[in-house]
């Protein structure tokens, strides 16, 4: 009797151990699951982080134009996008190699420009340094603002001595520039002679100055200009050259990317480009 006894207290106590087991598990899981939608409700949307990683993934295929999610960068310029169909086309084409080339050109010469000449543009009230045209005002704008606040970067493509119309007393000539911006839209910059370089120096000394400063190739920054709208088109105009304009030093580091077949491919299109206008 002892014996039975004594195996039906053992019995008793392994029923209460697996019922505490069995009571301690369920209320885990009841803490677990608490806490998992504790930490779901925790989580919010954030509207500027959806924000960012729509401009991160959302844009406009270069070559089809098309807007969608998820494009694929160029390997080489790290900003034209393309879908996946368009890829191919970027890379062969020679329109959009060239789109490459400017990409790889402005974003070196942007590397490039001294730190001491952007602190000096931004302590004189200076916002950005862009390198698209559309960041020059028109003139009323302008002059309704007062200044531009946007320095802008463009390459010279072209260098030409126009005669100046009407003809002034101390000059006869002034330079005209063929400039692109990244996005390879063109327009021409009329520098005006220094009165003071005029007085010293004579007419010659001054051209051929900028002659040698800006050859075809050669980036520079201008600030203070605006759009001047003429019968023959628009066109910039720079008063004070010393001021308004800066080369951006170290044009051989800039075009150290460019390749030999980069180079053939300019040619074509730029003899291409030749043919349309002359039909």
């Amino acid at each position: 009797m002892g014996g039975t006894k004594m195996r039906k207290k053992n019995h008793t106590k392994k029923n209460v151990h697996n019922s505490k087991k069995n009571v301690q598990g369920k209320i885990n899981k009841v803490t677990s699951s608490n806490t998992n939608n504790q930490t779901t409700e925790v989580a919010v949307y954030d509207a500027l982080f959806a924000k960012q990683q729509v401009a991160r993934h959302f844009g406009t295929c270069v070559v089809c134009h098309k807007q969608d999610f998820f494009l694929k960068s160029c390997s080489r310029c790290k900003e034209a996008k393309c879908c996946l169909k368009c890829l191919g086309d970027h890379r062969i084409k020679d329109e959009q190699r060239l789109v490459c080339v400017r990409n790889v050109l402005f974003a070196n010469a942007r590397e490039c420009i001294p730190l001491e000449l952007k602190e000096h543009y931004f302590n004189n009230g200076f916002a950005e340094i862009s390198s698209h045209l559309y960041s020059v005002p028109k003139r009323e704008v302008f002059h309704l603002m007062g200044h531009s606040r946007s320095v802008v970067l463009v390459q010279v493509l072209e260098f030409n001595i126009v005669p100046l119309e009407p003809p002034d007393l101390l000059a006869t000539n002034i330079v005209q520039l063929k400039v692109q911006d990244n996005d390879g839209l063109q327009a021409a910059i009329h520098i005006h002679p220094n009165v003071f370089a005029m007085l010293f120096f004579g007419q010659g000394s001054w051209l051929s100055d900028l002659e040698t400063q800006l050859p075809p190739g050669t980036f520079i920054l201008l600030t203070g200009i605006f759009w001047n709208y003429r019968v023959n088109g628009a066109s910039i105009d720079v008063a004070d050259y010393e001021q308004q304009m800066h080369v951006v030093p170290e044009t051989a580091k800039i075009c150290k990317s460019i390749t030999s077949k980069d180079c053939e491919v300019l040619n074509r299109v730029n003899y291409r480009l030749s043919r349309r206008q002359m039909t």
